[in-house]
């Protein structure tokens, strides 16, 4: 179903939830389904959002039934991350440039 986004403005007793992200899928290679086991990284002033997707599946598929091979890859994808008012959102098919910092830089 994606991913919950909750808020909390008592720094974690109690929690509200303000939407979903990565619910819908993107429009960029590999990024056709729902977003999985995300994680965030903040850099400087912007945050990014990682997220696995799977091949979509088809729908009439038994549940019990082998996946074919082909359908097994999983693809890592990065999506930046915003502030709408009191929630986050991304939008996957947003075009930015994203460069880890090399560790070993110094910076």
């Amino acid at each position: 179903r994606g991913q919950g986004v909750f808020r909390s403005d008592d720094g974690c007793q109690t929690w509200v939830h303000t939407g979903m992200i990565l619910d819908t899928p993107g429009t960029r290679a590999d990024d056709a389904s729902i977003g999985n086991h995300a994680d965030v990284l903040v850099l400087g002033e912007n945050a990014y959002i990682f997220y696995f997707t799977h091949p979509p599946r088809p729908k009439d598929r038994p549940r019990e039934a082998p996946v074919d091979p082909r359908l097994r890859y999983t693809f890592i994808q990065v999506a930046r991350l915003h502030r709408s008012g009191d929630t986050l959102v991304c939008d996957r098919d947003e075009t930015f440039d994203f460069l880890l910092p090399n560790p070993y830089s110094g910076e």
